[in-house]
């Protein structure tokens, strides 16, 4: 858990600072003056494929959210052909990301924020969506068992591996809310040291 916790406690660091700091580097050596340095924008779409293998370095639940991050700022770049060019290049890595992971209305907002957008290859698989929800209702169904099987048998420890599982999935699928919920119940079950602090390690990494 730590361990995993320590890979998304890296993710802090945006894509964007990372491009920042290439950008910087790349300018430093090619560049005589920083009023010649190009826009994010530009430097987005000229280094693409090197901000995409980048990002896909990121454990797969992180990927969509440093993408976006880039897609979302290069829009407030006021260069607009390059802004279509960088965002034209991303588009399609970010929806890739996004089906990697089982946020739906995530990945629907954005295709169609990205479609609003005249983005390329911005089109909505509704029969992925279908799927992913009808997945991640089965999921859940078995966690809530596996919680209810827990607090019949009283066994405190099964009830606290069980909300901490539903409350990741509830945060891994969007849910933010009812992801809280669950963590607020964690801290009543804790019975060690150890317990007490991967409960607040779950909370900080939320």
């Amino acid at each position: 858990f730590c361990t995993l916790l320590g890979a998304r406690a890296l993710g802090i660091v945006t894509v964007w600072r990372v491009a920042n700091q290439l950008h910087t580097q790349t300018a430093s050596r090619t560049m005589t003056s920083t009023s010649e340095a190009k826009s994010v924008s530009r430097y987005v779409a000229d280094n693409a494929n090197k901000i995409i293998d980048f990002v896909r370095s990121y454990p797969p639940e992180q990927r969509a959210a440093r993408f976006g991050h880039v897609w979302r700022s290069v829009g407030k770049d006021r260069d607009a052909a390059a802004v279509a060019a960088a965002q034209d290049s991303l588009t399609e890595p970010v929806i890739a990301a996004l089906k990697e992971g089982r946020n739906v209305r995530a990945y629907h907002n954005f295709v169609a924020a990205a479609f609003e957008s005249g983005r390329a290859g911005a089109s909505l698989d509704k029969e992925w969506e279908s799927a992913k929800e009808r997945q991640n209702s089965i999921d859940l169904e078995k966690l809530q068992v596996a919680l209810g099987q827990a607090q019949n048998a009283l066994a405190k420890e099964g009830i606290r591996v069980a909300l901490m599982s539903i409350s990741e999935h509830y945060w891994l699928t969007g849910d933010f809310q009812n992801a809280m919920k669950h963590i607020g119940r964690i801290r009543e079950t804790c019975s060690t040291a150890e317990h007490t602090a991967a409960y607040c390690m779950q909370a900080f990494q939320f």
